[in-house]
């Protein structure tokens, strides 16, 4: 189980790294304009540099999910796709870059930062069966806006886990399905590699977790 300073922190210098290039770029416009010479140089810096910066966010995250820095070969490959997937939008994302004011470009970046934590749970969920579904599953209402994660928690003995759908408490408003899940996978139990205790949920379970979450809301 990955703790909240963990996650907290990761998330915190994610967002550095995928920032920082960001802000780079703009400093560069603000000083000698979007259509000078410096510009164009600091758009191309800003493309390796956020490259990278996925490249460090997605590692970070897989070793966090594995806990160790010696991770499975399995982790590797999977690993592999996700940056490569990844590299391929922010690549896109430094090719709008000129369209895009600061603001508009730090939240992007941001995003980017948000979903690169899924990396943790992907690593993670290696060692655990195949789920019935995944946050960002898009036949999830919120789909790939889906921001809910997985607390994968390893009990004593081989092939033995609880697994926790989890909502984003910074999300105002939950998906329907996101909120079922969340008051199914208390805990989605799984016991010698298979899933078991896999129940429905009643609408009325459903309505008293929403009521939980408005009350938390209005308290915070």
């Amino acid at each position: 189980m990955t703790s909240n300073d963990v996650l907290s922190a990761y998330t915190e210098a994610a967002s550095e790294r995928m920032a920082d290039p960001v802000n780079a770029y703009y400093d560069i416009v603000d000083k000698y304009g979007a259509d000078s010479t410096q510009a164009l140089i600091a758009q191309s810096a800003a493309r390796l540099d956020l490259e990278r910066a996925v490249k460090e966010n997605h590692e970070e995250a897989a070793i966090i999910g594995a806990g160790t820095e010696n991770i499975s070969p399995d982790a590797y490959g999977v690993l592999n796709d996700i940056v490569s997937t990844d590299t391929y939008y922010v690549e896109r994302f430094a090719d709008d870059l000129p369209k895009l004011s600061r603001g508009q470009a730090l939240v992007r970046a941001d995003l980017y930062a948000g979903t690169q934590r899924n990396t943790i749970t992907e690593i993670t969920a290696l060692e655990i069966p195949t789920l019935p579904i995944y946050p960002k599953d898009s036949r999830l209402i919120c789909k790939n806006f889906c921001t809910c994660d997985l607390d994968i928690r390893f009990l004593f003995g081989t092939g033995n886990a609880d697994v926790y759908w989890n909502l984003d408490p910074d999300v105002k408003e939950a998906c329907e399905d996101c909120i079922r899940l969340a008051a199914q996978w208390r805990p989605l139990q799984i016991r010698a590699g298979q899933i078991i205790g896999y129940k429905s949920v009643k609408e009325h379970d459903v309505m008293v977790m929403k009521m939980i979450l408005d009350r938390v809301k209005v308290a915070a």
